[in-house]
């Protein structure tokens, strides 16, 4: 096994807040019950959407990375920094934002999870994730 520590300056997510649910008819007939007599199906269904911004097949919410973190709960959305590989001698970010940097990057999270309902301040830092593989 392996042991990778990933650095990243962003938010921390649950990772099913990355998607919301609406409702959906369930068959084309149009009835008052939870279930039609004509077909069975139910009337409504739950249909599960991602919220603005996420691209599931790129992984990335608003052009940032998600990093997912054990048994993917939760996950941490944000810019990586750098990384430290087991037996690396000297364990430093790479790339230490300025705050400027660090207040664009807040930003563009914060445009995007407000509308959804998802953004915390106190949620977004400086974060640490380790993969091991």
């Amino acid at each position: 096994m392996t042991y990778t520590a990933h650095t990243i300056l962003g938010i921390r997510l649950d990772c099913h807040d990355l998607y919301y649910t609406k409702d959906v008819d369930g068959c084309i007939h149009k009835h008052n019950s939870n279930f039609c007599p004509e077909c069975g199906a139910p009337v409504f269904s739950l249909e599960r959407l991602p919220i603005d911004g996420f691209d599931e097949a790129g992984d990335t919410l608003a052009g940032f990375e998600i990093h997912y973190t054990y048994e993917d709960l939760p996950v941490v959305v944000g810019e990586e920094l750098g990384e430290a590989r087991e037996g690396d001698s000297l364990t430093t970010v790479s790339n230490i934002p300025d705050s400027k940097h660090v207040e664009t990057v807040k930003t563009k999270l914060r445009e995007v999870l407000e509308p959804a309902g998802l953004w915390d301040e106190e949620k977004f830092g400086l974060w640490t994730v380790l993969r091991i593989g």
